[in-house]
């Protein structure tokens, strides 16, 4: 065998893990993590609601791009539910549509509902700009 059929496979390998403009190393064992090849910095390659999106972990070092992988995946994960709850004004206008279509209610009960949010929006006009998670029981009180 010459020394060129030796090397062959191992550049064979190499060039599978770059990608086609050569840019980007992959790891088949760490699928989301991507190496930059001209200045070695390591990337998070995830998804996030679908959409795919690439992220630099800020080193050139391997074992510390494993773990901030890690991290980061896990961070995505739980924010991926958080979503920012609706203001009180918006909570209003939801129950005021359910409370039209409603038909096991009596227009009576239906009329002092809606009394009822009257006089709460004059008493407590600043409510209406609170978010639900904003309001307290002591500001209930």
């Amino acid at each position: 065998m010459s020394p060129e059929t030796e090397k062959q496979p191992d550049s064979r390998k190499r060039d599978e893990t770059l990608s086609k403009d050569g840019q980007w190393r992959s790891f088949p064992k760490i699928p989301c993590l991507l190496q930059y090849v001209s200045n070695g910095n390591y990337y998070g390659r995830i998804r996030v609601n679908g959409k795919l999106i690439r992220v630099s972990l800020k080193t050139t070092v391997w074992s510390t791009a494993k773990l901030r992988l890690s991290d980061l995946q896990k961070d995505q994960r739980e924010n991926i539910n958080r979503v920012d709850p609706p203001k009180f004004s918006e909570a209003v206008d939801m129950f005021k549509r359910e409370l039209e279509h409603d038909t096991t209610l009596k227009p009576q009960s239906k009329k002092y509902r809606l009394w009822c949010l009257g006089k709460l929006e004059k008493t407590w006009p600043a409510l209406w700009d609170l978010r639900l998670n904003e309001i307290t029981p002591q500001a209930c009180r």
